[in-house]
């Protein structure tokens, strides 16, 4: 096989918890569990049946990875009837199977701008480099704030057996203030209009706004998960937080 499948297990698990996600009855282990199951079997049946067709490239992970950021929401609950299909439709496009018609292959268009709009606009990496602008501009704007910032990452790197749940907490009261900071005036969406003018900022800043809103609610959910395990994307989700961090602080 191509493709790692406790990678791919895990991939549907965080579909299932982002489905299942309730701030004030958080989904016990066996029940995202259960669910987990139940999409990791379509997931995988997709995954084993497009072999052939990406030979030693295969995309499984990576699509359900991306149906659990974009489109694995509350409060979808156990519904599942949208997964398969909406996988089905990822996986022919990254894995075609079928010759377009030249009408129906003018769909590819859009796609590309779609792609490159979503590919280009927002980086999330954050170099060390910029670490320390953030640590300049947080400073500028309240001297507590860089330290905040500081102990999120310690707290992440440390053996704290609660170390996720800390760290993402420091890192959304982070942004939370630093929103609140910057508009003690203004709503967040006025601020943006505010600063951005240009066709090519509109665009961006409502690419923004969508990051931020998914990363905020993503973090909460770590956040009140208790037993939430997965390293990996309590660790992105700190840094794309840092990164919007960043861009509204350098805007500023």
């Amino acid at each position: 096989m191509s493709y790692n499948k406790s990678e791919l297990y895990q991939a549907c698990m965080e579909v299932a918890e982002n489905t299942l996600w309730d701030h004030e009855n958080p989904p016990s282990d066996e029940k995202i569990k259960s669910l987990s199951e139940k999409f990791f079997e379509e997931a995988n049946e997709i995954g084993e049946s497009i072999e052939d067709l990406c030979p030693d490239q295969n995309p499984i992970v990576h699509a359900v990875r991306y149906l659990a950021c974009t489109h694995a929401i509350p409060p979808m609950g156990d519904n599942t009837t949208w997964f398969y299909p909406m996988l089905e439709v990822l996986m022919e496009l990254c894995c075609p199977n079928t010759i377009q018609s030249k009408d129906s292959a003018k769909l590819f268009y859009f796609l590309g701008q779609g792609i490159n709009q979503s590919r280009s606009d927002i980086k999330i990496e954050v170099d060390q480099e910029e670490k320390e602008r953030i640590d300049e501009l947080l400073d500028q704007l309240d001297p507590k704030l860089k330290d905040k910032r500081i102990g999120a990452w310690q707290t992440f790197k440390s053996d704290n057996p609660d170390r996720l749940s800390q760290a993402t907490n420091s890192m959304v009261e982070l942004l939370d203030k630093v929103i609140g900071q910057l508009c003690e005036e203004v709503t967040f969406a006025e601020y943006l209009d505010q600063r951005f003018e240009s066709d090519k900022e509109i665009r961006w800043v409502e690419s923004l706004r969508k990051f931020i809103g998914d990363t905020k609610n993503n973090l909460h959910r770590v956040k009140h998960h208790k037993e939430y395990k997965n390293e990996n994307i309590v660790e992105t989700l700190l840094t794309v937080t840092e990164r919007l961090i960043y861009l509204l602080l350098e805007k500023k």
